[in-house]
């Protein structure tokens, strides 16, 4: 997180010290096929498919799969022009998917919203353990509204944001381990191709401690001279940050953009306070001003009232997600990510429009919102466990953790929903490889090598929709590290 973009550099050998990315490569042959039964997708008994459009799998009452038809059927009926998508009086998109612009009553679209966040209760079998939500306490998505909410007694609930004064506090991040789509060009004649990418909607970062919290350290060092006014090395304990990123993209008015997911932590910050951040980010601007500007925080806080490692720590799991979606009121784009935590409140989420203010761009005075445009341009998912800021690293002692990363092209809930398989499938596109580059924060931690596989970390699209990257890690000191393997092999 330390000034942007601190210390870039190519990542020359070090495949293993992080998760690596899945790139969306050339359409293989031998790819055709492969997922096309990759989970089920029957629904339970009383359900159907709404078939809202073709491929819609989403289960729903044989009332709603008709209602749906029949709002296809007289979809140009409810258009104020046969060229254009924009509705009549009294009429709304669906929004059974982004691009879903068929006109229905609000009451249909607030069902539509319903329908696929209860997709995954209705299938007639559920995902494998490795990817459902009671194998690591998944989160049902929070409100497609802006604004910031926690997770109690059983639903989302509102909660104030951070102020501005809280924010101005926090130190921007910088990218990190990545899940990437790379372009891919389909054949169209002989001498003609088209070029595609398919976009990202969802990205997960999952950390989960494998070891005795009680026997575990983690310390943030800063060293000095990156941060303004550092001039000894600062040493902060169980200070930290989870983040999940994405790639850079061109904006809405033709700058360079980049949004960020991120927990931070750390007394340096604030002693009983984390923070849960959407950072949007300006990149062309941050590197025209040396990072004087450029820079959106939208965040909410989070009671620090445990450690995560040492005596009395909770250990446990911290999970960092990010969606780009549809606003439920407006059907503008929207940004949303939320966390769970062993501390605090179990879930919190923070939820801000696909824009950024004339200000952050530099613009003196000016207040009004540009599109910034990470919707349909997310092509990378990156993040890890790192240092709190300003080039900082994370220093564990006596630990082992268990990391998994998500790509997903799901807007719905669960993130691995049921789709048919297509050319256009996420499972067709992704592999893994190395993660090129290195954030200005790190860690020390080493991979773990996995003699049942051979191998150090794991890659696999379980589901057309979702492809994730999984390695275990552990601090290179000497110590007691509860359940570690006995032959653990270092990463080259």
């Amino acid at each position: 997180m330390g000034q942007f973009p601190l210390r870039l550099k190519a990542r020359h050998g070090l495949i293993l010290k992080h998760l690596t990315w899945i790139a969306l490569f050339s359409l293989a042959a031998s790819a055709l096929g492969n997922h096309a039964a990759a989970q089920s997708e029957e629904c339970a008994a009383g359900y159907v498919w709404r078939e809202a459009f073709e491929g819609d799998h989403i289960c729903v009452s044989r009332e709603t799969r008709e209602q749906a038809r029949t709002d296809n059927a007289n979809a140009a009926n409810r258009r104020v022009r046969a060229d254009s998508d924009e509705c009549v009086q009294d009429f709304v998109w669906r929004l059974a998917h982004p691009q879903d612009h068929v006109c229905v009553s609000q009451a249909t679209r607030d069902q539509t919203a319903r329908d696929n966040e209860s997709a995954y209760s209705r299938l007639a079998s559920r995902p494998s353990e490795a990817l459902s939500p009671g194998a690591r306490g998944a989160l049902p998505l929070p409100p497609a509204k802006v604004g910031c909410q926690i997770f109690k007694d059983g639903a989302w609930r509102d909660t104030p944001c951070a102020t501005k004064e809280e924010t101005e506090k926090l130190p921007p991040p910088t990218p990190a381990l990545s899940i990437q789509n790379r372009e891919t060009f389909f054949f169209l004649k002989p001498g003609r191709y088209t070029p595609y990418t398919v976009p990202v909607q969802f990205g997960l970062m999952g950390i989960e401690l494998e070891s005795d919290p009680a026997l575990g350290t983690v310390t943030d060092v800063q060293p000095p001279g990156l941060c303004p006014g550092t001039t000894t090395t600062i040493q902060t304990p169980d200070s930290f940050s989870v983040q999940l990123n994405t790639n850079f993209f061109k904006t809405g008015y033709g700058g360079s953009g980049w949004v960020q997911f991120v927990l931070q932590t750390g007394k340096q910050i604030s002693a009983t306070k984390d923070f849960l951040c959407v950072w949007k980010i300006d990149v062309s601007v941050a590197l025209a001003t040396g990072n004087a500007n450029g820079y959106e925080p939208i965040c909410t806080t989070i009671e620090h009232d445990r450690n995560f490692l040492g005596r009395g720590g909770t250990g446990g799991r911290i999970v960092v997600a990010g969606i780009t979606r549809l606003d439920r009121d407006t059907g503008g784009p929207l940004l949303s990510t939320w966390i769970q935590l062993p501390w605090g409140s179990y879930g919190t989420a923070v939820t801000t429009t696909d824009t950024i203010t004339g200000t952050t761009r530099g613009l003196s005075g000016d207040s009004k919102q540009y599109p910034l445009g990470l919707s349909g341009n997310w092509t990378q998912v990156s993040g890890d466990i790192y240092g709190t800021g300003c080039g900082s690293q994370a220093r564990f002692t006596g630990a082992r953790i268990f990391e998994w990363l998500y790509a997903s092209t799901c807007t719905t809930y669960p993130y691995w929903c049921s789709a048919p398989w297509n050319l256009y499938s996420l499972s067709n596109f992704a592999r893994p490889v190395p993660d090129p580059f290195v954030t200005g924060e790190s860690n020390n931690l080493v991979p773990v090598f996995d003699p049942t596989t051979g191998q150090f970390t794991t890659f696999g699209c379980t589901y057309t929709t979702t492809c994730e990257r999984t390695a275990r890690f552990r601090s290179p000191v000497a110590g007691p590290i509860s359940g570690q393997i006995p032959t653990e092999v270092s990463g080259p």
